[in-house]
Formats: C-alpha cells, sequence, structure tokens
C-alpha cells in the first residue's frame, strides 16, 4: 500500500470534465483474486457521480494515472457550499403539499411514486408496476394529482438514483441553454445546412444532418476549453429534430430550386382556369393517351400488340363526350383529325355496327374553342390551318401542366376505373408495382382492338353519360339536353368529307400544270378536274420558268397520312378544296405516308449507290450557270418573258353564288336544336395561305438552322463567283447585248415605253 493521496471528504473534483463528490478511501488488504490468493494491495477511493447520481471507486493506480494525465481537478468552493452539498445529498428532501399540488409539476409526482415503491417494493414487470400505481393512485395524497405516470415513466424513474437518495431534481427536465451570441452561430450552421439541402435535387436529409454533425465538430473544437455546457447544448438537435427543421423552412422559392417551377407551381400555387365555360360547345378539351390495356391480333393467335392510342374530345360545360378514337397509331395529325371529325359530325353511322348500346349519342356540334396542348401534333401549320379553315379558335395549354385540361384528364381517370383496370390484360398498377408481384398483363391480354372500341363505347353511352357527374351533380347526358335546349346546337351543315380536306396534312407551294401536280415521287392528275383548276386559277400563274405554252400557277394541298391514294388541291379562284387521284391507284391507295417514306429511301439508296443527291444538284446548277455564261441572250430573252409575265393582263376571278346550308337529321329528337353554320375557308383574306410556324427544338434546332442558311448562302456565293466573259468596249457585241438588256428592262418598268422604245429604235 503506498502512500495515500489526500483527498478532502466531501470535496467536488472534475474526473473527466464530470463532477464527483470524494466520499472517503479503504484499503483490500482482504481481498483475494480468483485462485483464493491475496490480491495486490491496493487503496480503494469512493467518489459519487453527480451526473449519474452513481457511486464509482478508483484504485490507487487509476488515481495515480488520471492524475498525471491531469484529468482529477477539484473544483473550488469554500467551507460553507462544501457543508450544503454534503447535508443535501445525505438525505431526501421531504416532498411538500406545495410539491404536489402543481397540477405541471411531474417531477414531485414521479419522486412521490418512487419513494413509495421504496417503502414496498414489487416486480417490475409491467403488469406489476400497473397494480401497484392503481394502489397507489387510491391514497388520499395522490387522489389530488393532475398526472399519473405509467408503468414504462414508473420503470425508467426507478432507474434514477437509489433507495433512501430520491430527489426531486432528478425527475426534473434539464434544459441547457447557450449564450445569445453562440446559439446565433448555431443556428447559423443548421441554416447553412438547410440551404445545402434545397440548393440539389439529388441531396437527401440523411447527406445534409451529416454536414451539420461536421459542421458541429469543428464548432465543438472552438468551445474546447470553455464551457461545456455550450458543448452539451449543440448535441441536443437530434435528426427528428433536423428533419422538423427542414419541413418548417419549405416554400415556393426552395421547392422550385431544388424540384423545379412546376412542382412547386403544383404544391404551393392554388389552381385557377383562364377560361370558364358557360354554355355547350363553347369550350371543347381534345387530349391523347396510352390505354392501360394490351391489345392482342386476334383472338386465335393471342399475339400481344401493345397498347393502343385513346383520345377524346370533352365539352367542358357539359362533361359529357363529343368524340374519341382508339388507334394503334402514336399521337398524330391523324389521330386528332379523326377525333375532331367525330366530334362534329353525328355518330349514326358507326352507332350501328354496336346494336346492344341502350342509349344514344348525339352529342355533337361545331364548337367554339378548341383547348389543346403543344404537342407535335398540334402546333404544326398543318392543324392550325385547318381549325382556321373550319372557323375554330384555339388555345394552346401551357407547356407541362396538364391540370389546364383537367376535365379531360379526370375524364381519362375516370376511363380506367370503369374498364381498363377492370378487363383482361389491363394493366392497374405501375410497372415496379407488377413486377413484384408477378403480374404480366400481355399473358393474360385476350381483347382485340375491334373488342376494346365496343367496350368504350358501351362505357361512355351506357355509363358515363347517366352517371351523376361530382363536377355538376348532373349526368352529363341531361346537361347537354339542358344546355341544347337553351342555346341551340350549332352544327357542320356541310359534306362531311371537307372535314378531310381541312385536317389533313398541309404542304404548301406546290406546283399545278398541265400534267397535274407530282409530290411524293408520285403523280395526282385527272384531265377534267386539273383543266377547271388551271382555267379558274390563270390569274395566279406564275412567272418562274413555266413550260412553254402551258400555264401554271403554285397553291397548298392537304393528304390524309393515312392514304396517300389522293389529295385536296386548294382553288384560290373558288376558294374551296378540289380532290385530285394518284394516277398510280394500285399502289396508293390506302398506302400510309410513313410506309411510302421507307419504299422511296430504299429505292433512292439502290440509285444513288456511287453519287449523292447532292453532287448531281451541285452539277445541275454549274452547267446552268456555264451555259448563261458563254450564252448571255438566254439571260436576256428569260427576264424579258418574266417582265412580261409580271405585266400582262389579269382574268377575272371567279365568284360563286349563296350556299344553301342544310343540317342533318337527328334520331335522338335533338334536330329542333340544330343551328346550321359553315365553314370559313371561303372567307380567308390571306388566300389559304399556311400560317409561318415558329422554330422548335430549342437551342439544337437553331444551330441546326443556322448551318443550313450558312450553307445555302455560301453555294449562292459559289455560283455568284463564276467569272463572266470580258465585258470589252461599248462597240463589243456582247455589250451593246448588255446596253439593249438594260433598255428592255427599263422600256418594261416605265410609264412612257414609247419613248424608251424610240430612241433604243434610233440608237440601233
Amino acid at each position: 500500500m503506498g502512500v495515500r493521496f489526500a483527498f478532502v471528504p466531501h470535496a467536488l473534483y472534475n474526473i473527466h470534465k464530470i463532477r464527483h463528490q470524494y466520499l472517503e478511501a479503504f484499503d483490500n488488504s482482504h481481498a483475494t483474486d480468483e485462485f483464493g490468493r491475496p490480491a495486490v494491495v491496493e487503496d480503494i477511493y469512493v467518489f459519487h457521480n453527480l451526473r449519474q447520481n452513481v457511486r464509482c471507486t478508483y484504485r490507487e493506480s487509476e488515481i495515480r494515472s488520471l492524475l498525471g494525465q491531469k484529468q482529477i481537478i477539484r473544483v473550488s468552493l469554500d467551507a460553507r457550499s462544501i457543508a450544503q452539498v454534503a447535508a443535501t445529498r445525505s438525505r431526501e428532501k421531504k416532498l411538500t403539499h406545495e410539491d404536489l399540488s402543481e397540477a405541471n409539476d411531474r417531477a414531485a409526482i414521479k419522486a412521490y411514486y418512487v419513494r413509495a415503491f421504496d417503502k414496498s417494493p414489487v416486480s417490475k414487470s409491467t403488469t406489476s408496476l400497473r397494480s401497484f400505481i392503481a394502489k397507489i393512485s387510491r391514497d388520499p395524497e395522490a387522489q389530488e394529482f393532475t398526472w399519473t405516470p405509467s408503468a414504462g415513466t414508473l420503470r425508467r424513474a426507478l432507474a434514477e438514483g437509489e433507495a433512501g437518495f430520491r430527489r426531486k431534481a432528478f425527475y426534473q427536465r434539464k434544459h441547457l441553454t447557450l449564450s445569445a451570441k453562440r446559439r446565433g452561430r448555431f443556428d447559423e450552421i443548421i441554416q447553412r445546412c438547410i440551404a445545402w439541402y434545397w440548393s440539389d435535387f439529388y441531396r437527401s436529409r440523411d447527406e445534409a444532418y451529416a454536414r451539420f454533425q461536421r459542421y458541429l465538430q469543428l464548432y465543438r473544437a472552438l468551445l474546447r476549453g470553455h464551457n461545456t455546457t455550450n458543448e452539451v447544448a449543440c448535441s441536443l438537435l437530434s435528426y427528428s429534430a433536423f428533419c422538423r427543421r427542414i419541413a418548417r423552412s419549405g416554400c415556393y422559392e426552395t421547392e422550385r430550386v431544388k424540384y423545379g417551377e412546376r412542382a412547386a407551381r403544383a404544391k404551393f400555387l392554388g389552381t385557377t382556369l383562364s377560361w370558364t365555360p358557360t354554355r355547350i360547345l363553347q369550350y371543347v378539351l381534345f387530349d391523347h393517351t396510352s390505354v392501360d390495356t394490351i391489345c392482342v391480333l386476334d383472338t386465335k393467335s393471342l399475339l400481344p400488340l401493345g397498347r393502343p392510342t385513346f383520345v377524346a374530345a370533352l365539352d367542358a360545360f357539359t362533361r359529357s363526350v363529343l368524340g374519341c378514337f382508339v388507334t394503334f397509331e402514336p399521337p398524330s395529325l391523324y389521330t386528332i383529325s379523326a377525333c375532331f371529325k367525330q366530334a362534329v359530325l353525328p355518330k349514326d353511322d358507326f352507332l350501328a355496327t354496336v346494336p346492344h348500346l341502350k342509349n344514344s349519342w348525339d352529342n355533337h356540334g361545331k364548337p367554339q374553342y378548341v383547348v389543346v396542348d403543344n404537342a407535335w401534333e398540334t402546333v404544326g401549320k398543318s392543324f392550325q390551318d385547318g381549325v382556321i379553315d373550319f372557323g375554330v379558335d384555339v388555345i394552346w395549354a401551357p407547356i407541362k401542366t396538364p391540370e389546364y385540361k383537367i376535365y379531360v384528364e379526370r375524364f381519362f381517370e375516370t376511363l380506367n376505373l370503369i374498364l381498363f383496370h377492370r378487363i383482361s390484360g389491363g394493366i392497374p398498377y405501375p410497372p415496379h408495382t407488377l413486377r413484384k408481384l408477378g403480374f404480366d398483363p400481355a399473358k393474360t391480354a385476350v381483347l382485340t382492338l375491334e373488342t376494346l372500341w365496343e367496350l368504350i363505347l358501351e362505357a361512355i353511352v351506357d355509363n358515363y353519360h347517366i352517371t351523376v357527374h361530382d363536377g355538376i351533380n348532373m349526368q352529363p347526358n341531361l346537361a347537354w339536353k339542358i344546355g341544347a335546349r337553351a342555346t341551340g346546337i350549332t352544327v357542320f351543315a356541310d359534306d362531311p368529307d371537307r372535314l378531310d380536306a381541312f385536317f389533313g396534312m398541309t404542304v404548301s407551294d406546290i406546283t399545278v400544270r398541265r400534267s397535274g401536280v407530282r409530290h411524293f415521287g408520285l403523280k395526282y392528275h385527272d384531265e377534267d378536274v386539273v383543266t377547271q383548276l388551271l382555267h379558274d386559277n390563270a390569274a395566279y400563274q406564275v412567272g418562274r420558268n413555266p413550260a412553254r405554252g402551258s400555264n401554271q400557277f403554285k397553291t397548298k394541298f392537304t393528304i390524309n397520312p393515312a392514304d396517300i391514294g389522293g389529295m385536296n388541291v386548294w382553288s384560290i379562284a373558288r376558294q374551296e378544296y378540289v380532290r385530285l387521284k394518284c394516277t398510280d391507284e394500285k399502289y396508293a391507295n390506302g398506302l400510309p405516308l410513313a410506309v411510302h417514306r421507307q419504299v422511296r429511301q430504299y429505292a433512292n439508296e439502290r440509285n444513288n449507290e456511287y453519287r449523292t443527291e447532292k453532287d448531281r444538284l451541285a452539277a445541275l446548277n454549274q452547267l446552268r450557270a456555264h451555259a448563261e455564261t458563254h450564252d448571255p441572250k438566254l439571260r436576256m430573252r428569260s427576264r424579258r418573258k418574266e417582265l412580261q409575265l409580271r405585266n400582262g393582263a389579269l382574268s377575272t376571278p371567279y365568284k360563286g353564288g349563296v350556299p344553301l346550308l342544310t343540317v342533318p337529321a337527328s334520331t335522338s329528337g335533338m334536330g329542333a336544336y340544330f343551328i346550321a353554320t359553315d365553314v370559313m375557308a371561303g372567307d380567308r383574306q390571306d388566300g389559304g395561305k399556311p400560317l409561318r410556324q415558329s422554330r422548335r427544338g430549342g437551342k439544337a434546332a437553331t444551330e441546326k438552322a443556322a448551318g443550313t442558311r450558312a450553307a445555302n448562302q455560301e453555294k449562292e456565293r459559289r455560283i455568284g463567283e463564276i467569272t463572266p466573259p470580258p465585258t470589252g468596249d461599248q462597240s463589243s457585241p456582247v455589250a451593246r447585248l448588255d446596253k439593249v438588256s438594260k433598255d428592255v428592262v427599263d422600256m418594261f418598268s416605265s410609264e412612257d415605253p414609247a419613248s424608251i422604245r424610240s430612241s433604243w429604235t434610233n440608237e440601233k
């Protein structure tokens, strides 16, 4: 046994920065090891850990090591303070009536139950503790308590202190606070980590909390050596509290930075419609979707073909379906035009093929506005030219805002619930959920496209139209009838085939000659039709390299992409479309344009095995420039003929009479409310020219257009750099021809050509 250390009884010491109170010291001279042999005799020092409220012992060797490391430091207190601490630790403070009567002083109530447990202890199981709490709560003093601890709360309270040493302070919450200056720094660290989380889409809350802990370690290093209370308080922010801080900091700006403008708008901005329908056929919404059902080729092979495309037209005022169309064709001008035609015209013809329908479907008419999205098939010049001819205004929904057409989007969801998700081959869940369930819709698909079309008609006519709609609190079919009686129905009173011409693919600046029209590598000609076109549009003939002795003019035409067997040529004089058929009817009738282009591409690859189209055009340009260089008369004659055509007599355009409009009959009795209306193609002030479209495709399309424009300019520059022949003096034949050419131009452009002609004759 060595020299005993002189610790002051009941003095306070910091051991590992934790406050202890020294109690006593004794030797272990009677101690033995595990084999019964006398152990090494060392003094044992007993301390009381004030933080954990437990007794702890240290051997003499451990005390010597701690003193050498300066881990035992005495706390300077006077004798009075030492006596007070000793007196406080040696006894329990009796709970007064005022302590127990406080409604929110749960610490005193916990101490009351714990001391009662020390007097008559029971098992610490949940059942035993519940019985003990019920017994103590019947005491007269305990009946005044406003709160009763649970079994788990009492069990945790029993772990604090020991029998005979249960103080109320053990059960009070320790609120550790920081100074105002350091609290500001602590909050700044939290705000920086929260801002770091919101600044990128891929940053998670776990990563932000880990970053907060790393900053916290640096902050603790600054606090080390100062008040340890600050260090403890900095570690009180748990992960859940940090996540709550992040949630409270969420707003429109943070959501926009992390998830984008669309997500922020959908989460924080209120919804509103830029248009409000007040009558039927005022706003009609068009949209496409992929059907959540897989169709098969036929019922024998059951070969799955995939998910078809479904397009629908919905009246915004009555929520009734005006038209729909299902096909394997992807969203295109063909699908939107087929649905538009069905929404405008009566449906008696194809409804006759489904005789088992119980209700009628007479919802159709000419809309005032159509609401579409910014897809390629609805922003192109073909669709815009078609709606202008038909006399309908278009409203384009903002980009990436499906809620703008919320009515038709909700109709698609309703159709999924009542049909597509309930039939064989349906896809009711996302792909990852189907994989977890081991469900393959393609293996259960048995419906053909024709069968699916019949089911869609039955779901709309016999289910959706006669079910009360939550948005209008009325059946869509009943709302349509009431609206028709109030304002009437504007119907298309003309040949239905004209709609095919209006909503076909528009091609402008094509030339109509005596031989007809050549386009797509095909010839469209009919002798009587072409003769009438050339006669009516003689006033619009072109003056650029016309064929000798023939008339021709430039116009536009429309064609159905699903059938290139015929085209609709626009007659400028008559302000209407004229049908021209393809001369190769066996090849073109019923042939889609996409298939024809594949055939042409294959044929061109076989023909252009050694020379490309660009090389042939370059050679043709060089040949023409070389010919005009060596023969100036050729260019002069062409210029003279061009001026003659430009100043020639104009023929009188055709003026038709007043058309008589008739409306189709109605089998449902709604014909009394039909209002006949005509198309606007004949009243266009722009001559039927398609609108010029803005470029789409972003930066890549702009760069491509700039490159093409630069290449064309370079080509024109090279052609212009072809060296002309020497002009020589004014008496040379070439110079005289140039002088004659200039005089001819002046003669045809002057107001008094007689003076120019006489001076030219005298000079000659």
